[in-house]
């Protein structure tokens, strides 16, 4: 679930339609919200947003690497150890 439901977040024990639920209604009143402040409709807003986007924008910026920790994670260690003790 990425940043929205990671161990690090009160989100851990949703599921992925609630996130995908709240994160849904918060980047529609997000939409609301710029095409009120900037006024216009909103291919006016598209516009301006990816023109601020283009002003900050710088080619590896934004880049993310992602790393398969799971053999790492003591759920997946224990595992064996559980099956035989159950």
């Amino acid at each position: 679930m990425g940043c929205n439901g990671g161990p690090g977040t009160p989100n851990l024990e949703a599921n992925q339609d609630e996130l995908g639920h709240l994160v849904a209604r918060w980047a529609e009143a997000m939409r609301l919200r710029h095409v009120k402040e900037i006024g216009g409709d909103e291919s006016t807003v598209h516009e301006q947003v990816v023109g601020l986007m283009e002003q900050y924008w710088q080619p590896g910026r934004y880049e993310r690497r992602n790393m398969d920790r799971s053999r790492a994670s003591w759920t997946s260690r224990s595992r064996p150890q559980l099956a035989r003790a159950v």
